[in-house]
């Protein structure tokens, strides 16, 4: 067969093979091998530290010997990677995506890694589109970045930073980005301040390219967005606002980006953000004809007095034509459902909706509630979100069915909720999901689902690593919905929801270990995805040689 068939036949096969499959090709024939290398090899990430950054919860701690062993070992896989690069030009060439995540180290670790020969190798990558550093331990140096742009500049085009990036970075007339990010995860503040008039020339560099700007944090940075010629931003489609720190010139926005299809907002209630958010979706009712994507998510809940839900209703009342995605936590003081709940019956006058997540917080959880939620949310979602805070409930595991049951195109669904085992969420899903669910997200754990050939039943993966749930990574361009679904519900941001989950590791659920996702004897229909361990960052047969 394999000789029946030619490269270009195979490339197209196995695009479409899971990740493991993918390596496993690597070592059937050269002819795999070759087609298999470009695909498996096109994303790399270098790793440099834990998964998360250690000050993410407000202290640092030595670590234990298992998680020094890990954090030395991803460290030698990444320098071997790079070793293998700098030696091979044409696996050089393959390479698509780099992302390095520089975190934190603990107290007791230490790396020998010169973060020069990551800035010999970035000029090796000549064919490199997209390139992201999370974390400031260490901080990308000038040498990366001037690297980057000499080697990949005519072929990038996203480029996500931390806000403490160089000064100075200059992009050439021939770049062409279209994704740009500032981003605070897992940045440390070292007090310098932003390089601000850098980021400026990159946006005014690339204004008819960019399509796709995410500005994370403080005045400074949300800067960059208010401080350039609202020109410059005519064209772009997706914008983010992560905990901006000043409003001055949100007007502007709301004015002048006529072709946004997606806006995110996080905010919080310092300086009044929160309100002027939405005093600026009640202003500009018919702001973003095209939009399709809205998020606001707030860290701690609207006050009491205010009506964000109601605001929010209004606001994509007029868009049922073309509103696909929804995600609102408005907290527990802006959310009324025994009183109805104006943004709940907003949703069936949205037809083309399918991507849903929301927060609701009842005292008392009862069959009518959940009946409520059946009558508003649409059938035909097919991701849907839902963090939810319990007192008590009365209430059957039939009512949960009832709810799934006439949600059949349902493909990822994610649940944040302490009782969700109690309240029967877990058994429904575990036992009886929606016919089509590819993934489940249940509290600290997340599972790809599949159905036995034989039975029908459903078979659950091992508990995604922490690393992969962190970063919510896609493989895949249909699993955006999902990844978007996640976005900023902490694997990026400091929100309510990631502090509950972060609290994991100090309630014995070590994130750096394996298994047990789910509550106890949950895992019967349980088999390994074997994806856990990879990050893409060993090569070739042995996918990993130390050096």
């Amino acid at each position: 067969m394999e000789r029946q068939l030619a490269p270009e036949v195979w490339a197209l096969v196995m695009q479409h093979l899971p990740p493991s499959d993918r390596r496993t090709c690597l070592s059937i024939s050269s002819t795999h091998h070759t087609v298999a290398k470009r695909l498996v090899f096109s994303d790399i990430t270098i790793t440099l530290g834990l998964w998360k950054d250690v000050d993410i919860e407000g202290d640092t701690y030595p670590l234990n010997k298992t998680i020094q062993d890990e954090v030395g070992r991803d460290a030698r896989r990444s320098l071997n990677l790079l070793r293998h690069i700098l030696a091979t030009p044409e696996f050089a060439d393959v390479v698509r995506k780099v992302t390095v995540r520089a975190q934190g180290l603990g107290t007791n670790v230490e790396i020998a890694f010169d973060i020069g020969i990551l800035a010999r190798a970035l000029n090796k990558m000549r064919n490199l589109r997209a390139f992201t550093w999370y974390g400031t331990n260490p901080a990308p140096s000038r040498g990366i970045f001037d690297a980057l742009i000499e080697a990949s500049g005519k072929t990038l085009v996203h480029l996500s930073l931390p806000m403490d990036f160089p000064k100075g970075l200059r992009l050439t007339s021939h770049t062409q980005l279209t994704s740009f990010a500032v981003l605070q995860r897992n940045s440390s503040n070292s007090g310098a301040e932003p390089p601000i008039e850098t980021a400026k020339s990159i946006i005014m560099a690339t204004a008819v390219t960019l399509r796709r700007l995410c500005v994370s944090s403080s005045s400074q940075n949300v800067a960059v967005l208010y401080g350039c010629d609202p020109q410059a931003f005519v064209h772009l489609q997706e914008l983010s606002l992560i905990f901006p720190r000043t409003i001055s010139g949100l007007d502007a926005l709301f004015l002048h980006l006529t072709r946004l299809q997606s806006l995110t907002f996080c905010v919080d209630a310092d300086l009044g953000i929160d309100e002027a958010v939405t005093e600026a979706l009640r202003t500009h009712p018919d702001a973003f004809p095209a939009l399709h994507s809205f998020k606001l998510l707030h860290n701690s809940g609207f006050p009491r007095g205010t009506n964000p839900a109601q605001d929010v209703a209004d606001f994509i009342s007029g868009r049922g034509a073309t509103l696909r995605r929804l995600d609102v936590v408005l907290g527990a003081s802006a959310l009324a459902f025994y009183g109805g709940c104006p943004l709940m019956w907003s949703l069936p006058k949205l037809p083309a909706l399918e991507v849903l997540g929301f927060d609701f917080y009842p005292a008392y959880l009862v069959r009518g509630l959940v009946e409520f939620l059946d009558i508003n949310l649409p059938r035909g979602l097919t991701a849907l979100h839902v963090y939810a805070r319990v007192g008590q409930a009365d209430m059957a595991m039939e009512d949960w069915m009832d709810f799934f049951g006439t949600r059949g195109a349902l493909r990822f669904v994610n649940v944040v909720c302490e009782l969700g085992v109690e309240i029967g969420l877990w058994d429904v899903l575990s036992q009886h999901p929606p016919r089509l669910l590819e993934l489940l997200g249940f509290n600290f754990s997340v599972h790809t689902v599949e159905r036995d050939v034989d039975t029908g039943d459903p078979v659950f993966s091992e508990r995604w690593s922490w690393p992969k749930a962190f970063y919510a990574a896609v493989e895949h361009e249909e699993e955006e919905d999902w990844e978007w679904l996640l976005r900023h519900h902490g694997h990026n941001d400091k929100i309510d929801i990631a502090e509950w989950m972060l609290k994991a590791s100090d309630e014995g659920l070590d994130p750096h270990g394996a298994g047990g996702g789910g509550p106890e004897g949950a895992s019967s229909n349980v088999v390994d995805d074997g994806e856990d361990d990879y990050e893409g960052g060993s090569y070739e047969d042995s996918m990993e040689v130390e050096g």
